[in-house]
């Protein structure tokens, strides 16, 4: 796993790849923050660099991130999530922390 960012890896592939969509969409979130929410999501909204970032990886991706709001940053984003929710492939906090935990303990 690197840190690096998602430009780095144009032409290169990983291992796994974990990628966080670290920012969700709040009513928490200051005033500023959410005028930038109305006006774009970054990443979602471009398409090449979206490519990027789910293609890296030989053998495994984990994408972190409020499912609800990251389908709303475009249409490209929005037919990933639908993707990964007809293959059963997007899990809840709960579940994920439970199948963590159910792996460690089979090692």
């Amino acid at each position: 796993m690197s840190s690096r960012g998602d430009f780095f890896f144009v032409g290169r592939l990983v291992e796994g790849w974990l990628l966080a969509f670290v920012v969700s969409k709040s009513q928490s979130l200051s005033e500023p923050v959410q005028e930038m929410y109305q006006k774009s999501l970054g990443i979602l909204e471009n398409y090449r660099v979206l490519n990027v970032a789910i293609t890296r990886a030989k053998y495994g991706l984990i994408c972190v991130g409020n499912a609800d709001v990251l389908s709303k940053g475009s249409k490209d984003f929005r037919d990933f999530i639908h993707s990964l929710r007809s293959s059963k492939c997007i899990l809840s906090q709960n579940r994920f922390i439970a199948s963590v935990r159910a792996h460690r303990a089979s090692q």
